[in-house]
């Protein structure tokens, strides 16, 4: 999983700093550091800190969101799509590879990073054309209606061999089935056409390479566009390529590309969007947003630009650097980045003058939760966890505050009181650092069972996951499947198992991953045509998802497939004869080969199936039942069905937040 792999999970500030196994300190926790059974040991509560958000964050959150939808409302319909700035091919390519990107179609077999997804948005031949129709961008493209998926166009048919009647022949050459002789152009037109002709072979990363070499100087605008759209659909992978880095990151590459119309804003915030997620350490991340600074022109694009790299250097515990470009960023209006100078002069052994700092800010504006966590940094005692306790109020959702009561309680021998503050927020904010302290709790529990889940047979496995997911026990329901993928990791029905619970534990990131590998290890078509109908269905692609349900129906009737099918139908219709339909797709579905696992979450979309779903412990279907009784208006028996499901599941977040729609104000 991405995103939760626990050990690469704990390699930063943003987790929590862990003790040596010196064994100093006392008592059963610090007893467990000496032999520690991870490579880590536990967490020293005075090393604890939060994450600095290498993102634009606001004060004023709530009115800054407000009053962006209101210039949305007011600006032309034209203008508020993001695609608004796509006119020109070079922003359409940066933005379809970072949609591209988004999907980590890199991860998945038997698709390459030229390949065309059908729709004008993404179309690696369609990005190559300026302008840009709000109304067709979803449309199918000019590629995937030709055979082959060849692209016609004015530059692909009808060229005629060019020449000059010079009489120093310098300007004889001709384009098509004869070799250019040279690459000078007589005219624009000419210099235009043979530009965009060289652009419709570029599909390879050494060609991309070898023609930016050795053509960033020739002014050929789209045929760098189409090697910088090659780069960039290799991505991640090209970010390891010496040579792709050396285009992008030199001291002189924006200005070269800039000369060719290919630096912008929007490429380096795309390009440092994934350093970071590589390695924040790394010098390249570095090179990359000083970069983003010299194209950062705007007052919020320099707010990003120097916060980003303020954070970049705190992590490198380059602190002296890192306070200056917070302080740069703050110089232009970023507030949050007050938090960023703060830490830094924390760092260098200036508590007093941060805790001064960041008191002075909650005196200045309205308070929200991450300004009282960061100030509990500062202090110690009482004061120290009244800052927590604020900061939880105002904002439940940060998990510092958690972990750090958490590891206090640890640290005073209260191992049941602790494992019981962490698992409020992994009750409904599953984070890697989270669940290696919950581990480790686990272990000074002696609850070795808990903490590794290593001894169950594959039979005992599935009894304990129907158990589990049953009863909404997502996170010992995931830790089961864990155990099995250890043991069958090519098996691509666990894997889709593994990412329906990520979904419910909000981990969106990790569960596309984690479909991805399933639809990598099918072993047949039509289970094969079955996960991509998913991935696209989570993407927004539902007529498409349809498709593929239906092309697997059509090889095999399967569960899955009719389930998909039944999903995909529900949410692009929602009239009496669609529903009608969904019920006997839904029953289609019950009739093929699966486990009680699916069946129930079948039997509780089915309005007259809830029951029969509680009969087989599906204990999800209460939901069904309330939504049921809230659709007859008796909103009192839907927030006491809602409230059974609270009772009996272990993971229950989503269930309160179900069960607010069934009260009034003040309850919800």
């Amino acid at each position: 999983m991405r995103s939760l792999k626990l050990i690469d999970g704990c390699k930063g500030t943003q987790v929590y700093a862990l003790n040596s196994a010196s064994g100093d300190g006392g008592g059963p926790a610090a007893a467990v550091v000496t032999e520690p059974l991870l490579p880590y040991g536990l967490p020293d509560s005075d090393l604890l800190e939060p994450q600095i958000e290498p993102c634009l964050k606001f004060v004023d959150f709530t009115e800054t969101l407000a009053d962006v939808y209101h210039r949305i409302e007011k600006c032309p319909q034209f203008e508020k799509s993001g695609m608004r700035y796509a006119m020109d091919v070079h922003s359409k390519i940066v933005l379809a590879s970072w949609l591209r990107y988004g999907r980590r179609e890199d991860e998945l077999v038997r698709i390459y990073s030229m390949d065309c997804c059908g729709t004008n948005i993404e179309c690696p031949k369609a990005t190559l054309v300026a302008g840009y129709n709000p109304e067709s961008i979803y449309d199918p493209c000019i590629c995937s209606k030709t055979p082959r998926g060849e692209f016609e166009d004015d530059t692909s048919i009808g060229y005629e061999e060019y020449s000059t009647s010079d009489d120093d022949g310098d300007m004889s050459f001709c384009i098509g089935d004869d070799e250019i002789r040279c690459i000078r152009f007589c005219c624009n037109n000419l210099k235009s056409d043979c530009d965009a002709y060289l652009a419709s072979f570029v599909n390879e990363m050494e060609n991309a390479l070898l023609l930016m070499e050795h053509r960033l100087e020739e002014n050929a605008y789209l045929l760098m566009a189409a090697c910088l759209q090659v780069l960039l659909r290799e991505l991640p992978n090209s970010m390891h390529s010496p040579n792709v880095m050396k285009i992008f990151c030199s001291s002189d590459a924006r200005e070269r590309l800039a000369r060719v119309g290919h630096a912008s804003f929007l490429l380096y915030s795309f390009l440092s969007h994934i350093a970071m997620e590589e390695d924040m350490k790394s010098n390249t991340i570095v090179m990359l947003l000083e970069r983003l600074i010299e194209c950062a022109v705007k007052s919020w694009e320099k707010q990003l630009a120097y916060h980003m790299l303020g954070v970049v250097m705190l992590e490198k515990k380059e602190y002296k650097d890192a306070q200056i470009w917070f302080e740069a960023a703050l110089e232009f209006g970023h507030i949050y980045s007050l938090v960023g100078v703060a830490r830094a002069k924390f760092k260098r052994g200036h508590k007093y003058s941060a805790y001064k700092l960041i008191n002075s800010l909650i005196s200045d504006y309205k308070p929200v939760g991450w300004m009282h966590q960061e100030r509990s940094l500062y202090c110690v005692g009482k004061e120290k966890m009244l800052d927590l306790g604020i900061a939880t109020e105002l904002d439940p959702t940060l998990s510092f505050p958690y972990k750090y009561r958490a590891v206090s309680l640890l640290e005073e021998n209260k191992i049941g009181a602790a494992i019981s503050k962490i698992n409020k927020i992994i009750g409904f904010k599953v984070s890697t650092d989270c669940l290696e302290l919950w581990a480790w709790i686990s272990i000074a529990m002696e609850d070795f069972e808990g903490a590794l889940r290593d001894q169950w047979s594959q039979a005992d496995c599935w009894m304990q996951l129907y158990d589990r997911w049953s009863s909404v026990d997502d996170i010992g329901s995931l830790a089961v499947v864990h155990h099995m993928l250890a043991n069958d990791p090519g098996k691509s029905l666990l894997r889709f198992r593994q990412s329906l619970l990520l979904l419910r534990l909000n981990c969106q990131k990790a569960a596309m991953h984690s479909l991805r590998l399933a639809r990598n290890h099918s072993t047949s078509e039509h289970e094969w045509l079955v996960y991509e109908g998913w991935i696209l269905y989570d993407t927004g692609y539902c007529e498409e998802a349809l498709a593929k349900a239906e092309e697997s129906i059509s090889i095999q009737r399967s569960f899955e497939a009719f389930f998909l099918k039944a999903y995909a139908l529900a949410d692009s219709s929602i009239d009496q004869e669609s529903s009608a339909y969904v019920i006997q797709l839904l029953e289609d579905a019950l009739r093929c080969p699966s486990d009680g696992l699916r069946k129930g979450q079948i039997l509780h979309l089915a309005p007259d199936c809830y029951m029969n779903a509680l009969n087989i412990k599906h204990t999800q279907a209460h939901q069904g039942l309330a939504r049921v009784f809230h659709l007859k208006n008796q909103h009192k028996a839907a927030y006491d069905e809602m409230t059974k499901l609270i009772e009996k599941a272990r993971n229950n977040a989503s269930a309160y937040e179900k069960r607010s729609e069934y009260c009034d104000h003040d309850v919800a």
